[in-house]
């Protein structure tokens, strides 16, 4: 049996203007015309149909067996999380009907609930499908009632199984010829006319944000194009891919989170990311932050008595659950000031109401007995890891942290893999 629809929307009825939003956008979206056949879209090239229970069910005999049916005939499942959503028992049969068909790889989420770009708020998501959410790359909805142009692509990309990059790229193209088309025929109504309309057109999309991002990508391939002279890497693909972008520091001009993503430079512990300022549009970038890891896409917070939003990345585990690495604005740079660890799927009642602050260590390595374990939590009770640490080399572990107001400390293991150790564990 076939797909019937290329998505289906599973949401609280709470969210239902940004679901039924969401749903004509996507079904009246044009995808270019390249990427019609790779995405295996029927004539027309729109991305339709999509399933909205409150437009597809109203006439269904049997209500639960017709979204089974809808659920398995539809190509991606787009969850719409939110403190309603995550306690709605019809939403939670239907993800966990996705589970039970073996089709967590079909799964995508847009985030509603919570402020614009800060880390994901606990609640939205299912307890059951918390490992399930963690090792997807969310959509941020949050602040607009209904979904904004940027959320549309990322989640078109994701149901068509197509880059983000490519399809915003193509999309902006497409939509500079028409805006094009119409200077043209302003031109030829009246040329003087015609040319401060077009000059005027260009100023504001100057400051748009995907010709913003656009203008970075181009800058950056032409550093990289610069650094590997010669290389026949060259000619690949894009080399830049702009996984964030957001003003930081107020100054009216988005800033960047970017992946260079040219073969050969990434490895088995992720790829690195930078995070470029802008200081003149189109021409002067600064990197102010390096980051390297198996993490997401770092989240960003505004702070009380801070010019510049705070960075949260991903950029240690423990068990599954990510080790929050809190940067903050230097002077110069992005420079990191703190830990913040969560518990996220582990023990929380060992982590305190609100989770644990950890300070960066200065010690490089530290010598630990043999038999140590690792814990997935700064508590003596809290579930080891491994049995122990005999089959690992002590001498590779390296303190990251120290767990304020404990005598625990975070250790990195191997690569971006961490677990706590308390100080009576240390070897003398």
């Amino acid at each position: 049996m076939g797909d019937r629809y290329l998505a289906f929307i599973s949401y609280s009825r709470v969210d239902s203007r940004w679901a039924t939003a969401l749903h004509e956008r996507l079904e009246r979206y044009r995808v270019p015309r390249p990427l019609r056949a790779r995405a295996g879209l029927p004539r027309g090239g729109r991305v339709r149909p999509v399933f909205l229970d409150t437009s597809e069910l109203a006439a269904a005999s049997s209500l639960d067996g017709a979204l089974r049916e809808a659920i398995d005939r539809s190509r991606r499942f787009v969850f719409l999380a939110s403190r309603a959503s995550a306690t709605s028992p019809f939403v939670r049969d239907e993800i966990q009907h996705l589970l039970d068909s073996g089709r967590a790889s079909d799964f995508l989420m847009a985030v509603l609930d919570g402020e614009p770009g800060e880390r994901l708020r606990p609640g939205v998501v299912p307890p059951f499908a918390q490992d399930l959410a963690s090792g997807t790359i969310w959509v941020d909805g949050r602040g607009t009632d209904i979904p904004t142009q940027e959320a549309v692509l990322r989640l078109a990309a994701g149901i068509l199984g197509v880059g983000y990059d490519e399809l915003h790229q193509r999309d902006r193209r497409r939509r500079l010829r028409t805006i094009a088309g119409w200077i043209a025929f302003a031109v030829a109504l009246g040329a003087v006319v015609g040319g401060i309309l077009w000059q005027q057109h260009l100023q504001r999309e100057a400051l748009e944000p995907l010709a913003q991002e656009a203008a970075f990508v181009e800058y950056r391939e032409a550093r990289i194009r610069e650094e590997i002279d010669g290389d026949p890497v060259l000619g690949t693909g894009n080399m830049v891919v702009v996984q964030r972008a957001e003003d930081l520091n107020g100054d009216g001009l988005l800033d960047f989170f970017a992946r260079d993503s040219e073969p050969g430079v990434c490895g088995s512990a992720g790829c690195p990311m930078g995070l470029y300022m802008t200081r003149s549009l189109g021409d002067s970038y600064e990197s102010v932050l390096s980051l390297y890891g198996l993490g997401g896409v770092p989240q960003t917070r505004e702070e009380e008595g801070h010019e510049f939003k705070a960075v949260l990345g991903e950029d240690f585990v423990v068990d599954g659950a990510p080790i929050y690495s809190v940067y903050r604005w230097d002077g110069e740079a992005y420079a990191l000031s703190e830990y913040e660890f969560h518990c996220a799927g582990t023990a929380t009642e060992f982590c305190g109401p609100s989770g644990n602050r950890i300070l960066p260590a200065d010690e490089h390595a530290v010598a630990i007995s043999a038999g140590v374990p690792l814990r997935v939590a700064p508590h003596a009770e809290a579930q080891p890891i491994w049995q122990s640490l005999s089959e690992y080399d002590p001498d590779e572990m390296r303190i990251v942290g120290h767990v304020e107001g404990t005598t625990w400390y975070l250790v990195q293991s191997w690569k971006t893999f961490c677990g706590f150790v308390d100080a009576a564990d240390r070897a003398s």
